[in-house]
């Protein structure tokens, strides 16, 4: 499971490939370590916006694309 901001991050444990789905309806694929999204991974929300981009101890960081719902499209 994901792990909350109150739980430490532990970057020596390994990387894996999984899908988690929130029970807001959101999903995540890609890469996740210790129970946080990590590396390289896709976050579609309930209402199609989505982040496909690299990932830091639960938070979008890095290099990604942003698209909004009414197509906008932010990359950087």
């Amino acid at each position: 499971s994901l792990k909350n901001t109150t739980e430490g991050y532990d970057a020596s444990t390994p990387q894996v490939n999984m899908t988690f789905e929130y029970s807001t309806g959101a999903v995540y694929q890609g890469q996740m370590r210790g129970g946080f999204r990590d590396g390289k991974g896709i976050m579609t929300w309930a209402d199609g916006a989505k982040y496909n981009g690299e990932w830091k101890m639960g938070y979008a960081s890095g290099t990604g694309t942003f698209t909004h719902v009414d197509g906008d499209v932010y990359e950087g």
